[in-house]
C-alpha cells in the first residue's frame, strides 16, 4: 500500500493519541477502510495507540485489522466481555444497532491510564490527521462532540429531543465521533450515572446516545462539523472534512448515489478491501432497502410518540443519577 503523510507541520516530539473502535466480526471490512484511512493521514511525528474493543473476533478478523499496524500506529484488539458482565443482560438493542455500541461507555474506567482519548464510530473515513481533532482542547467539559444533524432538521426528532429528553436539538450531540475527557468522567463517576439510569429508563430512540447526552449536558465542547460530516442534507465533497461518517442509512456498502462514496470506494481499494464490501452490497436486495425505509418511518414515529408522552424522561425524577 501507498500511504502517505500529509501533515509535515507536526512538533518534532512525538505525541500518544489513545483511539479506541467498537465492532463486531460483520463491521470488520468497514472497520478495515477506517483504520487504512487513519494510518493514511497519520504523522510520523505522533504514536497512535489503536484499540478495538470487543466482545469475541475471529482470527481472521483479528488478522485482517492487524495488517493496518505501523511502526507508529499500534493495534490493540480488547475483549471487553468480562467488564460488561455486570451490566451485560441490561444493554437492550434494536434494528440494525449492536452491543458493540454501548462499548465506548465504559472506556474511562476500563483504561484508566489515560486522561484523554478519541472513540471513532468504524462507518466513517478519517481525511486528516486525526491527531487534530484529539488535540482540540476541551477543557472540563466530559466531552467534545458534533450536534447530530439529524436530529436537528427532522420534525420528529426535533421535538423528540426539546419535549422528551428536554434538550435543545441544536445540542444533541451525535455519538459516533467523540474527543472523550476520561479523568472528567470517572470523576463525574460517569459510569455509576449510566447505570442508576440504565436501571430507571430504557431510552428507545437513540440508545447509548441518548444516554450520553441526557448524562452530559451542559458539559460538552461542541466540534466543527467538518470532524463528523454526514451525508445527511446538504454537503459538498470539496469542503475541508476531517472525518466522513457514513451514519443511519447512508452507506455506500448498501446504497448507490451516497455523497461521498467515491472518496470511501477509493479508500477501500488502496486498504485492499474493494472486492469484499463491493460483496457485501451485492447482497443488499431491495427488500433490504425496503426494511431500511420502515425501519426509520418507525423511528420516526417512535420519536413522535415520546415527545407526546404524558410524562416524558426530562419531567422525570430519576434517584440515583445525576442528569
Amino acid at each position: 500500500m501507498n500511504l502517505t503523510n500529509n501533515n509535515q507541520n507536526q512538533s518534532e516530539k512525538s505525541k500518544l493519541i489513545p483511539i479506541f473502535f467498537a465492532t463486531d466480526d460483520n463491521y470488520v471490512p468497514m472497520l478495515a477502510v477506517a483504520l487504512y484511512s487513519l494510518v493514511k493521514h497519520s504523522s510520523p511525528t505522533n504514536q497512535y495507540n489503536v484499540y478495538v474493543l470487543n466482545t469475541g473476533l475471529s482470527p481472521e478478523s483479528v488478522e485482517t485489522l492487524s495488517k493496518y499496524a505501523r511502526k507508529n500506529v499500534c493495534i490493540q484488539f480488547v475483549d471487553i466481555k468480562e467488564d460488561l458482565q455486570s451490566v451485560l443482560s441490561k444493554l437492550h438493542t434494536r434494528d440494525y444497532f449492536t452491543i458493540s455500541t454501548y462499548y465506548r461507555l465504559f472506556i474511562p474506567r476500563i483504561f484508566p491510564q489515560y486522561d484523554k482519548a478519541l472513540y471513532l464510530d468504524s462507518d466513517i473515513i478519517i481525511l486528516d490527521d486525526i491527531a487534530n481533532l484529539y488535540n482540540v482542547d476541551i477543557k472540563d467539559n466530559l466531552l467534545g462532540a458534533v450536534p447530530e444533524q439529524a436530529v436537528g432538521n427532522i420534525y420528529e426528532f426535533v421535538q423528540y429531543s426539546n419535549k422528551y429528553l428536554g434538550i435543545c436539538e441544536k445540542l444533541y450531540f451525535n455519538a459516533g465521533i467523540l474527543v472523550m475527557n476520561l479523568k472528567q468522567l470517572r470523576e463525574s463517576n460517569f459510569e455509576d450515572d449510566f447505570v442508576a439510569l440504565l436501571n430507571k429508563v430504557k431510552f428507545t430512540v437513540a440508545q447509548d446516545q441518548d444516554y450520553l447526552n441526557v448524562i452530559c449536558k451542559d458539559k460538552v465542547h461542541y466540534l466543527p462539523l467538518r470532524w463528523n460530516r454526514t451525508p445527511f442534507g446538504k454537503c459538498s465533497e470539496d469542503e475541508n472534512n476531517g472525518i466522513v461518517h457514513f451514519f443511519l442509512t447512508y452507506k455506500p456498502w448498501h446504497y448507490d448515489n451516497v455523497p461521498f462514496e467515491s472518496k470511501f470506494w477509493a479508500l477501500a481499494k488502496e486498504a485492499g478491501m474493494f472486492d469484499r464490501i463491493l460483496a457485501i452490497k451485492s447482497k443488499y436486495t431491495d427488500k433490504d432497502r425496503e426494511h431500511d425505509n420502515e425501519w426509520f418511518v418507525r423511528l420516526k414515529q417512535t420519536a413522535l410518540n415520546e415527545a407526546n408522552s404524558e410524562k416524558p424522561f426530562c419531567k422525570m425524577e430519576i434517584a440515583g443519577a445525576t442528569v
